[in-house]
């Protein structure tokens, strides 16, 4: 499980400030210590990185702050089970590579199985993390279990390899269209043909 604690915005601020705080030898921390130490000097940050979470902060401090919690990071399929279940499959490895901002659930191949249609990447980074761009769009081709396996992009005919920032599932004369949506770049669409 992971957690992040973080600092509340100010109200008089509409965003945060980006400069972090110094280190010893003049540099700035990584992103993910700036937020715990915002307007003090961090003399070696090497001292807090293996120290708990309540011994850098006070307890004051700890009370104000904003606190996330994850318990996985991966993309998964949620299935309704009726009466407030779900259960939850993480989706295959090549799912994982880069973040998953579209999905659609649909018989895809017209064999009676729910499958998914998954594209992301993310290039909005911050600049001192690498853009999460690996992703190229898959099929992942349901069991009726809850499984899923993905189909190469040369099978398929499905790929959205940039920044993509949602999926749509439309229906048009020739029959369904996966449309892709591509932040600051064209509009893609893919004919769903049965097989």
């Amino acid at each position: 499980m992971r957690r992040l604690y973080r600092r509340p915005r100010d109200r008089h601020r509409a965003h945060e400030d980006n400069r972090g705080p110094r280190v010893s030898g003049g540099g700035l921390a990584r992103p993910e210590q700036r937020h715990l130490h915002r307007g003090r000097d961090v003399p070696d940050v090497r001292r807090i990185l293996d120290r708990d979470v309540q011994q850098v902060l006070s307890e004051l401090q700890l009370q104000r702050a904003l606190h996330l919690q994850a318990d996985t990071f991966a993309s998964v399929y949620l299935q309704n089970q009726g009466s407030n279940r779900f259960a939850v499959t993480v989706l295959p490895n090549l799912s994982q590579i880069s973040p998953v901002r579209g999905i659609i659930a649909a018989d895809v191949d017209g064999d009676g199985n729910l499958d998914l249609v998954v594209a992301g990447n993310l290039y909005d980074q911050e600049p001192n993390t690498a853009r999460a761009d690996a992703g190229s769009g898959l099929w992942l081709r349901g069991d009726g279990r809850g499984r899923f396996t993905p189909v190469p992009v040369a099978l398929s005919g499905f790929l959205a390899p940039r920044d993509v920032t949602g999926l749509a599932l439309v229906k048009t004369p020739a029959g369904n269209a996966v449309l892709v949506a591509n932040n600051g770049d064209s509009l893609q669409a893919f004919l769903v043909k049965r097989r």
